[in-house]
């Protein structure tokens, strides 16, 4: 869904953060490995461990 953060493990294990975004028929995720941020197919980061998948839900208690 738009705006969930997924979490990989990258090459040496190094923890790696995207943001799925709304851009176009395919899942798209906003991240940055090194380059500047960039916005890829999720399907990309596929070769990676998946890690973790989080989402915000509304309504949910939180600080301002």
């Amino acid at each position: 869904q738009v705006g969930d953060i997924l979490t990989w493990r990258c090459a040496g294990n190094s923890p790696h953060v995207g943001i799925v975004s709304d851009a176009g028929w395919l899942p798209r995720i906003v991240h940055n490995i090194g380059a500047g941020a960039e916005e890829i197919w999720l399907f990309t980061m596929s070769i990676y461990a998946a890690a973790g998948h989080y989402r915000w839900q509304v309504g949910a208690d939180s600080a301002p």
